[in-house]
This record gives C-alpha cells, sequence and structure tokens, in this order.
C-alpha cells in the first residue's frame, strides 16, 4: 500500500522519475513482518521512551514494460516480494 507521504518527483528529465515508499500487508489485511514494518514498530517504541533515531531506507524498484505510448502495461519482474531465485525476465 503506497505512503502517499512519501512521494516524491526525482529530479531529472521532464521529471518523469517519482518515488514513493510503500507498507506490505498479508492477504488477511495485517501489516506485513518486512523491515519497513518492523523498524515504524521500534521507532515507535524508542519514540515513547524519549529517543530519536535516524535511519535510512533501503530502495527496492519495479520494472514494467511500456507500449508504444509508453503507458506500463506489465510488470516485467516475475519474481515475488523477497524472492532469493533469479525469477526475472533478464535470464
Amino acid at each position: 500500500m503506497p505512503d502517499l507521504s512519501t512521494f516524491s518527483i526525482i529530479p531529472g528529465e521532464e521529471n518523469k522519475n517519482w518515488k514513493v515508499f510503500c507498507d506490505i500487508f498479508t492477504p488477511d489485511g495485517s501489516l506485513s513482518w518486512e523491515p519497513r514494518a518492523i523498524l515504524k514498530k521500534v521507532l515507535g517504541e524508542a519514540r515513547e521512551m524519549g529517543y530519536e533515531f535516524k535511519v535510512c531506507p533501503e530502495v527496492e524498484f519495479h520494472l514494467f514494460r511500456k507500449h508504444k505510448d509508453r503507458v506500463p502495461i506489465k510488470e516485467s519482474d516475475n519474481a515475488t516480494y523477497f524472492d532469493s531465485p533469479i525469477g526475472d525476465l533478464w535470464k
């Protein structure tokens, strides 16, 4: 689920690139135990104890194929989330 408070345009040619961080949920709708969720939980606990941390994210991305009119039509990455074997088109 995109966290729109993290949305920003990446400077560059015609500002065509952007980034947004996401929260990962399980099929039952609960927050997944992935690194961002764990970090948010621990930072909240630390804040309640009077601590403040400065952290940096691990950026992940997805690649999309573009149709002739430049509209993304299909994700090019066939691997699953946190997949260790290569499951992409670039085999």
